[in-house]
């Protein structure tokens, strides 16, 4: 908004990360389909956890980082591939060497939702990116689209 000197008060080049509960995106039938029907678990900072005996892992978080950008301090050197979930540009990342598989979904330049899902074992690893898709395609709807 101008101001009586002409100047603008406008907001800061970053994004301020929506307000979003990130324990209520992902529907209930599909994750008890995998074998996560307990309550999700709120984890630090806006993420948010779903386990389960003899289940995969599943997380939500919404982050600051540009698409693509995803910060690996563990070295996992996931291989990404470009895919579009509804609306929104995302990545899939794979890494067999942590046995995870993440739908990453751009929210605004400098601001990502992600869907990890993290296998049990080597029996499930398999359809860990299947799942992340699912999942990520499921939740997308009720993700806001901030440019």
């Amino acid at each position: 908004m101008p101001t009586a000197g002409g100047a603008s008060s406008a907001s800061p080049t970053t994004a301020a990360a929506p307000q979003l509960d990130v324990c209520a995106v992902l529907p209930q039938d599909l994750l008890s389909s995998m074998g996560l029907a307990n309550p999700p678990q709120k984890l630090a900072g806006n993420n948010c956890e779903w386990s389960g005996p003899n289940a995969d892992v599943v997380s939500t978080s919404i982050a600051q980082y540009a698409l693509g950008k995803r910060p690996d301090p563990s070295g996992a050197n996931p291989t990404s591939s470009p895919l579009t979930i509804g609306g929104h540009k995302a990545l899939l990342l794979k890494s067999d060497a942590a046995a995870t598989c993440d739908v990453d979904i751009a929210l605004a330049s400098d601001i990502t939702f992600s869907v990890l899902v993290t296998a049990q074992d080597a029996k499930t690893y398999p359809a860990a990116c299947d799942h992340a898709k699912a999942l990520a395609t499921a939740a997308e709807p009720k993700l806001p689209l901030v440019s």
